[in-house]
Order: structure tokens, then sequence, then C-alpha cells
């Protein structure tokens, strides 16, 4: 009877409660929320992968919109997991991961179709650049640029090494970035030249009718004619109005314009004769021919810009230019004389004459065509 009296409480109060509780237990186990950790997974795998093309750069509300809201459920899905198993509730991280992996697969795909027409676009506009690069160099680079233009153009063609570099490593956000930079330089260094160009050939058609004037007169008088162009850096030997020897020169630093006072470095444009035939102890540079620089027209020209201002009136106009020997250093040195190699030198000195006309000119073409032949060389 003990027996059979002590195995019913058993049952009643050890086995029945402890069914019932595991019953229980069982039950809310079975009714606990599906995990989010699905949803976590995708949304992070999403985000990683927009981070990786660039989303960031390319659409940065909607990439930052779809982080905020991963850092969100991450947030909610902590706070859920401090309560007991069967009190959490992870409808709302669910919906939050799910939303933030929608939107990051959006921004990938849009990041993707961005960096794919970046690297289309940049590949055409470096292309572009280089072109304009090239032509710059050929047009304006034998120019005396000023060094601010020459450090802009120096700077365009070290980011077009990094635009290199940018689109190598798919940085096209930053490649297009650069882009924009070289493009602006490049375009105030053309503005900027191609308007000292301009006003440099404003004068063609004084340099055009003293050529021709000048060719006559060597063809009717059956005289001797040195014509320099500047543009060219040649200097023309005419016998009888005709071409008889052509010969490479170098200038001051300063050639492109006229001159207008001492130690401008510039070299002087118009109509001279030879005064002085100079060689072995009376010149430095081998032989010369000195020029009657400053005539009438360099002095007019001096008093009207002191008059004005332009020239301070302690500056003097300047003197002693010359065509002489010692060149052929493939730069522009003189102060503003005319210099040719030893060799030619003998030849022009040879023909020349004390009065044997010399004419220097900007260009004997006119500027449009100047630059066709340069973009052909």
């Amino acid at each position: 009877m003990g027996r059979r009296r002590k195995l019913k409480r058993w049952v009643k109060y050890v086995l029945i409660p402890g069914f019932l509780l595991g019953l229980t237990v069982g039950l809310l186990w079975l009714m606990k929320p599906e995990s989010p950790e699905s949803a976590i997974r995708i949304a992070r795998e999403n985000l990683s992968a927009a981070r990786d093309a660039q989303a960031g750069k390319y659409v940065p509300r909607e990439y930052e919109k779809a982080v905020t809201l991963y850092d969100s459920a991450m947030v909610l899905w902590k706070k859920e997991n401090v309560k007991l198993f069967f009190l959490r509730d992870y409808k709302s991280v669910s919906a939050l991961a799910s939303e933030s992996a929608t939107l990051a697969q959006n921004t990938l795909s849009k990041a993707t179709h961005s960096a794919r027409t970046a690297h289309n676009e940049t590949a055409e506009s470096l292309e572009n650049l280089v072109r304009q690069i090239r032509r710059f160099e050929k047009v304006y680079g034998p120019l005396p640029l000023s060094d601010q233009m020459r450090d802009q153009f120096n700077q365009s063609k070290l980011i077009v090494e990094e635009i290199r570099i940018a689109r190598e490593k798919r940085d096209f956000h930053k490649a297009s970035e650069l882009l924009k930079r070289a493009d602006s330089l490049i375009e105030k260094s053309e503005k900027s030249e191609s308007a000292m160009l301009k006003d440099f050939f404003s004068h063609f058609d004084d340099w055009e009718s003293i050529y021709q004037k000048s060719i006559e007169t060597s063809a009717r008088n059956n005289s001797v004619l040195i014509v320099v162009d500047k543009m060219a850096h040649e200097l023309l030997l005419f016998r009888d109005g005709k071409v008889r020897s052509t010969f490479k020169t170098e200038f001051g630093p300063r050639w492109l314009g006229d001159k207008n006072h001492q130690g401008d470095q510039a070299t002087p444009e118009g109509s001279y004769v030879v005064t002085k035939k100079k060689e072995k102890r009376h010149t430095r540079y081998y032989k010369a021919l000195l020029l009657n620089y400053p005539n009438q027209e360099d002095m007019a020209r001096y008093r009207k810009n002191v008059a004005s201002g332009k020239i301070p009136r302690h500056i003097d106009v300047g003197g002693l230019i010359e065509i002489h020997g010692h060149g052929g250093q493939g730069f522009n040195w003189t102060n503003g004389c005319v210099a040719l190699s030893d060799r030619d030198m003998d030849v022009v000195y040879r023909n020349a004459l004390v009065n044997t006309p010399v004419v220097i000119i900007g260009s004997r073409i006119p500027m449009d065509e100047w630059i066709e032949l340069k973009l052909a060389e």
C-alpha cells in the first residue's frame, strides 16, 4: 500500500507537472519567432557587393540609406535577443534587413551600370584630352610661354598619368574628377595662348606688305635681301628677288612680339639695314651684322609707350641688335639678336654689305595656315 501511495504521489507531483512543463516549453519553442539571420546575411552580402562596386560614390544617398537600414536592423536584433526567446519579435528586424538588402541590390545595379558608363566615357574623354595636349604641345609648345602657362600645361600632362592609374584600378569616379581638372587646365592655357597668338598675328597685313615690297625691290635692283621669319625661326637670303639660301635661327627668349625697350629680350620687327660688319676681335659672336635698331618707327613707338606710362622713363629703348654667329644651340638664348650657326653666318656675312636691307617679320603665312603646318608636323 505504501509503495502504491508513493507512486501515485510521484506521478501527481512530479511526472504530470514535468510533462506539462515540457509540453509548455515545447509548444513555446515551436511558437518561437523565425530568426532574421537569413535576411541579415543577405543584406550584409548585398551591401558588401555594393560597396565593392563603389556604390558610395555613384549612388551615395541610396547606398547610405541601405547602410542605415542594416544598422537599424542590427540594433533592433540585439534588443530582441535580450528578451526571453518566446517574447522575441523579429518581424521588424527582418523587414528592415529585407529593405536594406533590396536597396543595396538596386544600388549595386546602378553602380555597376554607372561604372560601365564611366569606363566608356573616361576612355573617350581621356583620348580627347590626350589629343588636346598633343595639339597644345605642337602649336604652343615652341612659343615663349609664361612660367604659369607652362606649369599648368605640365600639370595637365601629369594628371593624364593619374587618370590612367585610376582607370586601371577601376576608380572611374576619381578618373572623371581628374579629367575635369585637366580639361580646365588645358582650356585655360589654350585660351590664354590663343589670345596671345591672335594678338601677335594681328600685324600680319603689315608683315606681308613689307615682305612683298622688299622682295620686289630686291628683284628690281638685282640686290641682296635678308628676311627673318620669327615664327618659322628662319633667315632667308634673297638675291634678285629669289631665295638663295634658308638658315635656322635663334632669338631672344621673349621673341614673340615686337621689341619695346632695352632688356626685354625681344627680337624687333620691321625694316632695317646693315650698318656695320664685325668680325674677329670686334665681336664676341664669331661674326656679326649690326642693324640700325632702333629705327624711326621703333623710336616713335618707344616715345608713345613712355608717354602713356607703359615703359618707365628711366628705361632706355635699347640697341646693338645684330645678326651674329654662335647659334645652333637649339633654344632661344640671345638678348634680342638673331643667331645663326657659324657655318651659316659665314654665308650670310659674305653676301651682306653695309646698307643691305634686313626685314624682320612675325610670319610669312597667316595664323591658320601656320597652325595647320604645326599640327601636320
